[in-house]
């Protein structure tokens, strides 16, 4: 039993307006409502559903098409989820095989796949937040609108651009583990509790990491902020259970999220972004600008796309919500601050703002060095999602107070009046801005790049400032445009308020006329960040150097010096290991060894400088530009534009192209300017050493680059192996790949005496080896390498990854996904009880 009398809940509660047309069910309008909000993403993404061409998201392209490619077909071959990806960066850990998105991979098309949970994700957006307003007993058509508000919101929508599904996924649970989290809080039952941290554990397992991070905390203060307006209520017996029903709700997410989560953070200080301290600057990099605040009225002001002139590198999405939300939630603050949701709303949305600017305030350091986990981040701005969650309920409490203040007829003609003089000077301040904007074109224009070209410059440099300029000079006329179509809105939507403020419009009549009006004003600027390539097989269609990469059936790697995919997945299609390729988290000795330093990116200025450390990485082939020796048969201009390309070499790795190229055998030419070059001391990928010599961690790579280090008979260590030295430098045998698989790799080795089988493969400390069926350690080769010692003889050498977190994580998250159906068959029956006593 709760503690809360059904007298005292039922205060707490909003009385639902009418407005539901006759012959019309609320049953059956909310059916029709939800059919709504199921249609609208599909005419949305309508060109894109029949699979002929697939959403061109930069990191989707980058990466992830790849993989899940890759994931789905590593499962259909060898049985099992891949849990280790041997193809870009030497080898690192592959995520959660067994994911959601990985089963659908199975049954469709990888890119298929990838729209239609775009579409599932913003109708489950959509969904939760209607669910949520309508618990807020708002009006059915109020729940509507703000349903349609977020589901159109830059947060959602701009994210195909680049490519974000994780994000997508992330921002649309959040709405629905808060509807369950606030039925918990109301109703005092541990089901609602639990069905939230599940939500929430999917989330976290499947969506953007650190927007569920960002989505907990909210749910936390929201869970706080109940207990103290509840206090006398709950009394302190009811707000204990509360807490503790709370904490089961988090056992059960933490549960769910141990599959992918444990191995992470068990290896955390392996990658790079875990093992290096990044600081208050990296964590502030990508917050939003408090210029760009001025996005909300217009999203042209800094810039769309290749518009962008702002002050962060770069930028793939957009903040803005719509003009209708911005006022109606003005509105709300002014006329229902007193109400105990909206006040949490107002408070959030502050919060929020503050949070996204990030560095801009000072006010960041206090979650900075407050909050657990947020140093680790970077792109403060990713929170603005909550922002618009809580602009959308604040416009959604607007509407309802006009529509409420219909019932007050003694008091309309006054709070008519005062909403017109609001809307009035609104309108009015956005007018004379256009105009100064548009009268002073080359003053306003002046003054923004007096102001803002000195802080770009000084973080990125002149050349980069300079575009930034011109692009704020080309995206003018478009900021221009934009305050015209504000302006539209502005005029346009005020009518709308104050018709039905007036009585003028039903409810759902007025509904029906703003929603396509927010549809035309969000769509217009989202659509833009809609773009589409050619199918798969088209977009990624095998060059020739593919194609002539594919003939060679060894074992081996390629070093995309200069090629266009040097930095995405695109060779891996074609089980084509690469040096380098796309990755979130490398293993940070990978990086050092390449030469890369804190970045997480591909930049190897070692493999140009030090031709061992390709051997070692078994770099049979270099994929980089074709330079005729002869220049005298091209023209003048054509000259001087490959002693420019030579040039900039120099100028980006520090070497000349032909000491780069020094001993490199060029065995194709490229239609489109490329070649490949063949690296005839490249190691295999699995050999035998005689002799070992004990360094220092510091010291392994110094020592590497040394022209004496022969890593064809000598291995570096950090541990003294304790076995003896070999007097030989002689080859003591053979060894060969017998099975590779990602997770389990056979070789066959024959020794005429003891020694070392290396295997050019990253060390991580998942993988075990087998001598013979017989467990023996790993050691740590050439500064990332792995290496085990074998006696003379005849050995079959087993590598299998096999991770105690993965299978640990897996055991309980299995076990907590069984618990959680076992709440949902419970919560199913008693539902039916209830329904059946009724």
């Amino acid at each position: 039993m709760t503690s809360m009398s059904k007298k005292k809940r039922k205060d707490l509660s909003r009385k639902p307006s009418k407005g539901i047309p006759k012959g019309l069910s609320e049953t059956t309008l909310n059916k029709i409502f939800i059919a709504i909000l199921f249609i609208l993403p599909l005419i949305y993404f309508a060109p894109l559903l029949s699979g002929n061409r697939m959403i061109g998201g930069s990191d989707w392209l980058l990466a992830e098409y790849s993989n899940w490619k890759w994931m789905a077909n590593s499962i259909k071959s060898y049985g099992r989820g891949p849990l280790w990806n041997p193809d870009i960066f030497g080898g690192l850990p592959a995520g959660n095989p067994y994911s959601f998105y990985s089963l659908f991979n199975l049954i469709l098309s990888a890119h298929v796949t990838f729209t239609y949970l775009f579409v599932l994700s913003i109708f489950f957006a959509g969904l939760g937040i209607y669910f949520y307003l309508k618990e807020l007993k708002l009006s059915i058509h109020v729940s509507l609108l703000g349903a349609i508000a977020y589901m159109g919101a830059g947060s959602l929508l701009s994210t195909t651009y680049p490519g974000h599904l994780a994000k997508v996924v992330a921002v649309a649970f959040f709405p629905f583990i808060l509807l369950f989290l606030h039925r918990g809080l109301t109703r005092h039952r541990l089901t609602y509790f639990l069905f939230a941290g599940a939500l929430g554990g999917f989330s976290a397992t499947h969506g953007h990491f650190q927007l569920t991070y960002y989505a907990g905390w909210a749910c936390a203060f929201y869970l706080l902020y109940h207990l103290i307006w509840q206090r006398k209520e709950n009394k302190l017996g009811g707000s204990l259970k509360l807490i503790g029903y709370s904490i089961s709700g988090l056992i059960l997410a933490g549960g769910l999220l141990a599959i992918k989560y444990l191995p992470t953070f068990a290896g955390f200080g392996w990658g790079s972004r875990g093992a290096l301290e990044r600081g208050y600057k990296f964590a502030t990099s990508w917050a939003l600008p408090t210029s760009e605040l001025l996005d909300l009225l217009t999203p042209h002001f800094s810039g769309l796309l290749n518009n962008y002139w702002g002050t962060n590198y770069f930028k793939l999405d957009t903040q803005y919500i719509g003009i209708l939300l911005l006022l109606l939630a003005l509105i709300a603050v002014a006329v229902k601050y007193r109400d105990k949701y909206a006040k949490f709303f107002i408070g959030l949305g502050i919060v929020t703002i503050i949070f996204a600017l990030g560095g801009h305030t000072p006010f960041y350091r206090i979650p900075y060095y407050l909050l657990p986990g947020v140093n680790k981040f970077r792109a403060p701005s990713m929170i603005f999602y909550l922002t618009a969650f809580a602009i959308i309920v604040l416009a959604a409490f607007g509407i309802q107070s006009l529509v409420n203040s219909q019932r007050a007829t003694g008091n309309r003609q006054k709070s008519v009046k005062k909403l017109v003089i609001f809307l009035s000077v609104t309108f009015g301040i956005v007018a004379i801005f256009t105009l100064i904007c548009l009268g002073a074109k080359n003053s306003m224009l002046a003054m923004l790049k007096s102001h803002f070209q000195p802080i770009i410059q000084s973080e990125y440099g002149p050349g980069l400032a300079q575009q930034k300029m011109n692009n704020l000079s080309q995206n003018y006329p478009y900021f221009l445009s934009g305050l015209g179509k504000a302006l539209f809105l502005i005029a346009i939507n005020s009518v709308l308020i104050i018709l039905l403020a007036m009585k003028k419009l039903r409810v759902g009549t007025w509904v029906l006329i703003a929603i396509p009006i927010l549809i035309f004003d969000q769509w217009t600027v989202e659509k833009q960040f809609l773009k589409s390539v050619p199918h798969p097989r088209e977009y990624y269609a095998p060059d020739d150097i593919v194609n002539f990469l594919r003939r060679d059936q060894s074992t081996y790697r390629v070093f995309p010096l200069s090629y266009e995919h040097t930095t995405d997945s695109y060779l891996k299609l074609f089980n084509i290991q690469s040096v380098g390729g796309y990755v979130s988290d490398p293993w940070h000795r990978y990086q050092d060894l390449i030469g890369a330093g804190k970045s997480v990116m591909f930049t190897p200025p070692n493999l140009v400088k030090y031709r061992k450390l390709l051997d070692i990485l078994n770099v049979k082939y270099v994929i980089s530009a074709w330079m005729p020796e002869d220049l005298s048969q091209y023209d003048e201009k054509t000259q001087q534009m490959i002693q420019n390309f030579k040039l900039n070499f120099i100028r980006q790795w520090g070497i000349s192209w032909e000491e780069a190229h020094e001993g490199l055998e060029p065995v194709l030419r490229s239609r489109r300017g490329y070649a490949v070059y063949k690296n005839a001391t490249a190691l295999p990928r699995v050999w035998l050493a005689p002799d070992y010599e004990i360094l220092d961690k510091d010291k392994v790579l110094e020592r590497m680059k040394e022209s004496k280090f022969n890593p064809h008979t000598t291995v570096i260590l950090e541990e003294d192996p304790e076995v003896p030295h070999q007097d030989t430098v002689l080859s003591i045998g053979n060894t060969k790949i017998t099975s590779y698989q990602p997770n389990k790799i056979v070789c066959d080795a024959t020794l005429e005496s003891p020694g070392f089988l290396l295997l050019s493969e990253n060390w991580h400390p998942g993988w075990k080896v087998y001598v013979d069926g017989k467990k023996t350690k790993i050691f740590i080769a050439d500064y990332i390498l792995r290496a085990v010692w074998l006696d003379a003889g005849h050995h079959e050498v087993t590598f299998v990854y096999d991770s105690k977190y993965f299978r640990l994580g897996a055991w309980i998250s299995f076990l907590s996904f069984l618990f959680l159906v076992g709440i949902v068959i419970y919560w199913r029956i008693n539902l039916r009880k209830e329904k059946s006593k009724k």
